[in-house]
């Protein structure tokens, strides 16, 4: 069957309607957001593929990735290194973007090195459904999709890229802490799927700033739904 396929730097995109818009139009202002934040893409090069599942619902899983509230009680060493009081939230089409700096002081505390690397945090997500993280330190990122498989379940999977020669001691470290925060997201999320189903609540309430990013998401979801109907 045709397809529309595209690509930006190592990463390829396909989509199953020929006539779909261009990717240039769906990913908007992200390459050279990602770049004026000191990421190069064409340095990169695929390493390899983590595939996991959450017990929990789609939008509940995005809307933990869209803040930080969380992190000072769930992400003991994250927050040892990065600041998510002095994070910058950006909304910009689909684009929702955090970007959390390093604490002073952090910037040799493994597994980031910034001696020849990226000089902040970044984490994008794409709506409706991809993610793309770049941690401090050597040339990294991954990248990939967050989909709803049931009303309580939902699946992913993240490429690992690294630039060409980079030391495999520092991945297996970078890649380990990575795992380490991924897997107490999934507690988190996990939990906070228990909660919602249990009706104890009718409503929750979002803060205006710390929470900004999954008002602008629930605004995206609200469109679509309205117009579907």
């Amino acid at each position: 069957m045709p397809a529309a396929v595209d690509r930006w730097g190592p990463f390829l995109f396909a989509n199953p309607d020929p006539e779909a818009p261009p990717l240039a139009e769906a990913l908007g202002d992200l390459p050279a957001v990602v770049a004026d934040n000191g990421l190069d893409v064409d340095r990169l090069r695929f390493h390899h593929r983590v595939n996991y599942e959450i017990a929990a619902n789609w939008k509940i899983a995005l809307e933990n990735y869209l803040e930080c509230y969380h992190c000072r009680l769930n992400h003991l060493d994250l927050v040892r290194l990065i600041d998510e009081d002095l994070q910058r939230q950006e909304s910009a089409g689909l684009r929702l973007s955090q970007f959390p700096p390093l604490r002073s002081g952090a910037g040799a505390a493994a597994p980031y090195d910034l001696s020849d690397g990226v000089p902040t945090a970044q984490y994008h997500l794409l709506f409706p459904a991809m993610k793309m993280n770049v941690n401090p330190g050597r040339p990294n990122l991954s990248i990939g999709p967050v989909w709803p498989l049931a009303s309580d379940r939902t699946g992913a999977w993240f490429d690992y890229f690294f630039a060409e020669g980079t030391d495999e001691d520092w991945i297996e470290t970078m890649v380990a802490f990575d795992a380490r925060v991924g897997a107490e997201d999934v507690a988190l999320v996990e939990a906070v799927q228990r909660g919602a189903v249990s009706g104890a609540l009718s409503h929750g309430r979002l803060l205006p700033r710390t929470k900004f990013l999954i008002g602008a998401f629930q605004e995206l979801v609200r469109e679509r739904v309205d117009s579907a109907v």
